[in-house]
């Protein structure tokens, strides 16, 4: 059985604020283990989680959470300012799914509304992955850097952007799949629109709705909050590992692991090392 061959099941929660799009696969019944919601990078979806169900699900639940405004999920009809309101929406996930206590990881921008989610509902957690979280609000290049990874791409008349995004996703790279970057390419351009945003988020269009509330959020008066057993994950070579041990120190049960890495840890880079390591923590 390959990572592909596992049945994946698709459905949405209704929320407040709309559909909450999600993925599932493994058992819905009481396994003896805790579910494990899974929250994407940016600008993905739950899609981006479909090669790796197989080898985290087995006895657990996994749950691929889609970010309010991202792939099939709707647009809050009031655009997020903070990441307490993405903490929220996925909470209404886990409500209408019957889900009181789960594990979770998460990933860059997903990173981000993890430490919100678990700050602000530490009763709905156990075990918590979070990889790559970066404080940029607190350093003088972190909204730069911020901006550069998350912009909109405005749309031309020649189609010119769909190019643009094409070579952002590595379409012309020698060797590149291009049918996993096709994948890539369309939850991008589900998301690459700045209609209704523009006098809020700028122009980095509804992308840069979970940014804004990122520069925004004091993480350090957050942290202590969190109840959950943590590990905290940067590449040994990731630009944002400078904040790794801040992160480690502030949450009161934590420990810190540096993967070896020449950049930031990318969960396809190795599938099979990251679902050792999340799944060894979690059952450690």
């Amino acid at each position: 059985m390959t990572a592909t061959d596992v049945q994946v099941r698709r459905g949405f929660v209704l929320g407040p604020d709309g559909h909450i799009e999600y993925r599932e696969a493994g058992p819905r019944r009481e396994s003896g283990k805790r579910p494990l919601l899974l929250l994407h990078a940016l600008p993905q979806s739950s899609r981006m989680y479909l090669p790796h169900m197989e080898r985290l699900s087995g006895e657990r639940r996994v749950i691929a959470w889609t970010m309010p405004a991202c792939g099939d999920s709707d647009r809050p009809p009031t655009p997020y300012t903070t990441l307490d309101e993405f903490a929220q929406a996925a909470v209404w996930l886990l409500d209408g799914l019957g889900i009181d206590r789960t594990d979770l990881f998460a990933t860059h921008t997903g990173s981000a509304v993890a430490i919100a989610l678990a700050a602000n509902h530490p009763e709905r957690l156990g075990s918590i992955v979070v990889q790559e979280v970066y404080s940029y609000g607190a350093t003088e290049n972190g909204p730069a850097r911020l901006h550069r990874a998350h912009h909109y791409f405005p749309l031309r008349a020649d189609g010119g952007h769909l190019l643009e995004i094409w070579r952002r996703h590595g379409g012309e790279n020698p060797g590149a799949d291009l049918y996993r970057v096709m994948e890539t390419v369309v939850e991008h351009l589900k998301i690459n629109s700045d209609e209704g945003v523009q006098d809020l988020y700028g122009d980095t269009g509804w992308e840069g709705s979970a940014p804004y509330g990122m520069l925004r959020y004091d993480y350090w008066s957050a942290l202590p909050r969190i109840q959950a057993r943590a590990l905290i994950l940067h590449g040994s070579g990731s630009p944002l590992g400078e904040q790794h041990d801040r992160f480690v120190e502030g949450i009161p049960n934590a420990t810190g692991m540096r993967p070896e890495s020449p950049s930031l840890l990318n969960i396809n880079n190795d599938p099979e090392r990251f679902a050792r390591i999340v799944l060894d923590f979690l059952d450690g």
